[in-house]
């Protein structure tokens, strides 16, 4: 990036930013119940961040068993990114009792067909109603678009978004054939253009952003517990060089 003297502006060439879950907190299990530590959650966590066009960053991790209390995830990616660019950041939390490869399995499906989606509706579905690119629309027009790929599931918009998204995910744990106590506990989608990502560093003077989304969870099935309920911290940093 490079401060044009004559302009008075800002030229953006690149940056590379960091995408991380660095920790979560169970304040209600989806499995037994919290206040009487009769059970627990058996969690593995996605993390996905891809720029438009380009291969999707993947991370997958087995967390254990938690019936309660803070997590850490560990969950990072980095991306290289100019003003014009389109990125999607993507997490998934689930609880499942089918063992380390299923699980990753079922996460890396669930990621890829969110992701799909952000590149689905930047393509057709905004051009056709708006004529503006995904970046330029409101999180809550993005998100709707976004979540209109997704069996016309409308997304209030982005953030946590297990409750929008609650019945195609379910939907598909079913099809697995995954016990019922199995499902989400936590889903994220954050769309993000270069410059937004770049406005954000320099806000803070580098230090990035952060945040964390409360993740209220689904139903669970009669004799789970009472429902899930996680929250998860993010954070989006320029990687060092």
């Amino acid at each position: 990036a490079a401060w044009d003297d004559l302009g008075g502006t800002f030229i953006s060439t690149s940056l590379t930013y960091e995408f991380s879950i660095p920790q979560l907190n169970i304040s209600n299990m989806r499995t037994g119940h919290f206040s009487l530590k009769d059970g627990s959650d058996t969690d593995y966590a996605y993390l996905g961040v891809q720029v438009k066009g380009q291969p999707a960053q993947t991370s997958t991790v087995s967390l254990g068993d938690h019936s309660g209390g803070v997590v850490q995830v560990g969950l990072h990616a980095d991306v290289v990114a100019t003003d014009t660019d389109l990125v999607t950041f993507q997490y998934s939390v689930i609880n499942s009792s089918n063992g380390p490869a299923a699980a990753t399995a079922f996460l890396e499906k669930i990621g890829s067909e969110l992701l799909s989606a952000v590149e689905k509706a930047d393509e057709t579905a905004v051009t056709k109603l708006t004529g503006i690119p995904l970046s330029g629309l409101s999180s809550q027009e993005a998100g709707a678009l976004i979540g209109a790929q997704l069996g016309n599931i409308v997304i209030p918009g982005l953030g946590s978004i297990i409750g929008a998204v609650a019945g195609w995910f379910s939907t598909t744990i079913a099809d697995w054939g995954w016990p019922d106590c199995d499902g989400p506990v936590a889903i994220g989608l954050r769309v993000f253009s270069g410059a937004q990502l770049r406005g954000m560093i320099q806000a803070n003077d580098g230090a990035g952003t952060s945040g964390v989304d409360d993740n209220p969870g689904t139903n669970s099935a009669d004799g789970c517990g009472s429902n899930s309920d996680y929250q998860v911290s993010w954070s989006i940093t320029a990687a060092s060089s």
